[in-house]
């Protein structure tokens, strides 16, 4: 499962990198914008692995 969410950070951050090569002037506003997506990006991922990691926790306690 990890391996498939690195893949896709990885297929997100090349595309968003190859577009920032290929654009002829870099506006601060979609720079800024961007960020803030790739921000929320990650974050999501964090929250999602946080929230896996939990269920899991939870799940193997032994009821009392």
């Amino acid at each position: 499962m990890q391996r498939h969410w690195s893949a896709v950070f990885i297929t997100l951050l090349f595309i968003s990198i190859s577009q920032s090569v290929l654009a002829q002037s870099l506006d601060p506003a979609y720079l800024t914008f961007g960020g803030g997506l790739i921000l929320l990006l990650i974050l999501t991922f964090y929250v999602i692995k946080q929230i896996s990691i939990s269920i899991r926790i939870h799940r193997n306690k032994p009821v009392k």
